[in-house]
Formats: structure tokens, sequence, C-alpha cells
């Protein structure tokens, strides 16, 4: 998974930024456009609200680790994610070993919110061995809530990396949020132009949320661009919990793929909530 990433990071600038972070995020399959646990940077600024302290660790195959961290004041929102690749050993032209190396990737978001609508700038940069890139991008979100339902929707990650001068991968989504009950929320997003599904369901009972979720994204091939069949290395599953305990929230997420398992905890602190 670390060699994997890496590729990933360098033939496409700015991919990391397609990951959301944070526990409930990871719980419900991957949903982030209609899902509120204190990082709207990341997810959806329209939904920005209140004032909150979110920060989440995870943990992935190998030595890949990720933290996230946010601060959100009523409108207003500032996070900052960082990824670590871990250390990988280098090799020369001949196969000799040179020196190790850590890759990482960083991102620091800004955002706001009008009405029904937000805003984000991320500033991000990306490390591998000795090749450095820095780029920026913005964000266009919206949310409403009618009845039970909570509609959002979003165009992200529109910019531009510097240093080879690159688009960054953008992503356009909707998302639904159905209040089932009292006690269970159903979530659903769709994402573009990577084929990305995301579906989840919440179960709230007193201070406890429990999570259930999937995630299917659609293959491509990389060469040839040739759709292929449908594989079990499509599908990630995830679940999670979330207890709230007076001002505080602290949870735990696990996603289960065929070729990794990564592991999510987080706290919030809210101060205009009390449970």
């Amino acid at each position: 998974m670390t060699i994997a990433l890496v590729i990933i990071t360098a033939s496409v600038s700015g991919y990391f930024l397609h990951i959301p972070p944070g526990v409930v995020s990871q719980g419900l399959g991957g949903a982030s456009i209609v899902v509120d646990e204190g990082l709207p940077a990341f997810h959806n600024p329209a939904m920005s609200s209140g004032t909150q302290f979110s920060m989440t660790a995870s943990k992935w195959l190998y030595s890949t680790s990720a933290v996230a961290t946010s601060v959100c004041l009523h409108d207003f929102s500032c996070g900052i994610s960082y990824i670590n690749y871990g250390t990988i050993q280098g090799y020369d032209i001949y196969g000799n070993m040179t020196h190790t190396f850590t890759p990482f990737s960083l991102c620091v978001a800004l955002s706001r919110r009008f009405g029904l609508f937000g805003i984000s700038v991320k500033g991000f940069g990306e490390r591998i061995d000795t090749q450095t890139t820095a780029g920026a991008c913005i964000g266009i979100s919206t949310f409403t809530k009618i009845w039970c339902l909570g509609i959002g929707a979003k165009i992200d990650n529109l910019g531009r990396e510097f240093t080879e001068n690159m688009t960054v991968p953008y992503t356009t989504g909707i998302g639904v949020r159905a209040g089932i009950t009292d006690a269970v929320a159903v979530t659903i997003e769709f994402k573009s132009p990577d084929i990305v599904l995301n579906t989840g369901i919440e179960y709230t009972y007193e201070n406890v949320v429990l999570l259930f979720g999937a995630k299917y994204l659609k293959p491509r091939d990389m060469v040839n661009n040739t759709e292929v069949g449908l594989r079990w290395s499509d599908l990630c599953y995830s679940g999670g919990i979330v207890v709230h305990v007076g001002y505080y929230a602290v949870g735990y997420a696990f996603v289960l793929h065929e070729f990794m398992t990564s592991h999510s905890l987080c706290i919030r602190f809210i101060p205009g909530q009390n449970r």
C-alpha cells in the first residue's frame, strides 16, 4: 500500500486530496458531502456551524499514517491534513541501495459558509525523495435540509500544481442524508469523474452512534483507459462508533479492503453541546 500510494502521488499531483479525513466519514463508506463532524474545510464548507475543534489520526497498511485537524468558528473553518507514507529505501539505476526517504503530502484548507453555499481554498504540497511539488485549488459547495432530508453537492479541487503546471484532479459530487427514524439515518453519495458510490447507515442510541458503510470505486485501466469487470477489490466495507461525553466526542472507525485494513481515531471538542 505504501508503494501504491507513492506511485499515485508521483503520477498525479494532488490525488491525495480525494481522501476525506474523519472517523464518521470513513465509517460511512467515505461519505463527505453530507457529513458533519467538525471538518467542513475538507468535507462541505456549507455545513460550517457552531464552534468546535476536531482531530483525527489514521493508520493504513505498513507505515502509512495520516493526521487531520480542524477548528470551526461559526461560518469559518480552517484545517490541516498530513499524510506520511513511511520510510522507503532508495536505489540507483544499477539496483544499489542509496539512501532512505520519507514521502509526504500536506494540505492547508480555509473555508467559509455563505448561507446555503460554502467555499474552500486549499494550498498543498507533496514530496517524494528530492522532488517537491506545490499547488492550490478551490471548492464550491451547497447544503440544505428539507424535513428529514439533508441534500448537499460540491465541486472540489479546482486548481493547478505549480511546479509542473499540471491540473489537479477535480471532484464533483452529490449526496443525501435521510433520517428514517429518530435513531436511524441513511447516507448515499455519488462522485465523479472517478465513479464512486458511498453508502452508510447511522444508528444512535442515547450518546452512542454506530456507523456502517460501504464504498464502490469503478476501476479503470491506467494504460488504455479500458473499463474492466467488477472485482472484490473495487469494494470497501467500513464501520465505527462515536461516543459523546459532555462537550467531547470520541470515535473509532475501520475500513476493510481486499488489500488493506485501516484504523482511525478522533476526538472532538464541541463547547455548545453537552450530552
